[in-house]
């Protein structure tokens, strides 16, 4: 009977269009363990973001964090995910859990900015953002969000000072002359 069942299975691939290197990927992929399986998803599912297919990659994320809660990337890239699929709450727990992880990269404190700024938590944003502009003082979109929370808090005095302060960062920078 196995040889029946490899004989239909091979018969399958080839009726249906699944090339013998889809197969050979399929094999590959089962035969890892629990460990290569996490990376083999998050990349596909950061390289799937790339492509702007959130969608997909939320679900590949997902299963990267059920796997390992721990994983500080992946909790970083599935809050990413869940933003650009506006699901502020889910994205700020997710990366408020990567930022209590250690040591947190200005990336994350930008991206969780924009998360409580959209969530219309302006006051937790500039809790948040302003620390990091002073840590990271190099860093344009920690000083453009802490200058959209400022002035969607009405502090328009504080939310120009951000501004420039990212202007000097980029001069130039088109969405930053817009704001103000």
């Amino acid at each position: 009977l196995e040889d029946l069942g490899l004989w239909f299975f091979s018969g399958f691939h080839v009726l249906h269009g699944i090339s013998d290197r889809a197969i050979e990927g399929f094999n590959r992929l089962f035969s890892m363990d629990g460990d290569s399986r996490v990376r083999y998803y998050l990349k596909r599912g950061v390289r799937l973001a790339q492509q702007g297919q959130h969608k997909k990659a939320a679900s590949l994320l997902e299963w990267v964090v059920k796997s390992a809660p721990q994983h500080r990337d992946a909790l970083f890239q599935l809050g990413v995910c869940y933003l650009k699929l506006d699901f502020s709450r889910q994205a700020i727990s997710l990366l408020e859990q990567a930022k209590d992880l250690g040591e947190a990269r200005p990336q994350l404190f930008s991206i969780l900015g924009m998360a409580y700024i959209r969530a219309g938590h302006d006051h937790k944003a500039v809790a948040l953002l302003t620390p990091a502009a002073e840590r990271y003082g190099d860093h344009f979109n920690i000083h453009y969000r802490l200058g959209l929370a400022w002035n969607n808090l009405g502090e328009f005095n504080r939310a120009m000072e951000a501004f420039q302060t990212a202007l000097k960062i980029r001069p130039g920078e088109a969405k930053t002359y817009r704001s103000m």
